[in-house]
């Protein structure tokens, strides 16, 4: 079974947010050794990994999770969203490398918190590890996950976190970006007001504008 980062495991984020490494799958021993100063390392299964290359991409994230040396950096791994019908396969390749967090995307009710709280859970039984090591981050990224954001946030005591997928709620509510991102205004205010109204980390949308 991996080892966790000892200084971090209890708090996923810190009180930085994600700061650090996104690598993408099969790619993580390249990647990784580019810059060992980082606070997370976020390892994705879902939307930076092909359709026909997942199976792949959890092998290589479970390696990466019991071999590598993160350098003291917590160890995130974002897997695939329940509907898809991949989440379980990703959680059982990798929960035996005891990532400090699970990011779970598109995250619409808390029976989706629920129901990955109950997976990991049932793994920390099963190897005695101390209840609530394994933390959990949430990705929200459609109307019906805004909406219900406050019962999301009460779910589990393992979570850490809340992110806002701006693009994926975007293509959800039919909207078109604009430079100002005023149509995003309400969503985002949403989860900064309910992450800090619980007591979580509130991680805002990515950048795509790179010029």
């Amino acid at each position: 079974m991996g080892k966790q980062s000892d200084h971090l495991a209890p708090r996923v984020f810190g009180a930085t947010g994600i700061a650090g490494g996104f690598a993408q799958g099969c790619q993580y021993p390249e990647q990784l050794r580019i810059g060992r100063i980082a606070v997370q390392r976020l390892l994705d299964l879902e939307d930076g990994v092909a359709a026909n290359r997942k199976e792949a991409a959890r092998i290589e994230v479970a390696n990466s999770l019991n071999t590598l040396d993160f350098h003291g950096s917590e160890r995130l791994v974002r897997v695939n969203s329940i509907s898809s019908g991949l989440c379980s396969l990703d959680l059982a390749a990798i929960l035996g490398g005891s990532p400090d967090g699970v990011y779970l995307p598109k995250v619409n009710t808390s029976e989706d918190i629920l129901w990955v709280d109950k997976q990991i859970e049932s793994f920390e039984n099963n190897e005695k590890v101390t209840p609530g090591t394994i933390r959990l981050v949430a990705g929200i990224e459609s109307a019906l996950g805004i909406l219900s954001l406050s019962e999301i946030c009460r779910a589990s005591h393992r979570l850490s976190g809340l992110v806002f997928g701006a693009e994926d709620y975007m293509a959800d509510i039919g909207g078109v970006r604009t430079p100002q991102g005023q149509e995003m205004l309400y969503a985002r205010s949403a989860v900064v007001t309910c992450a800090v109204a619980f007591g979580l980390q509130a991680i805002d949308m990515v950048c795509t504008d790179i010029n």
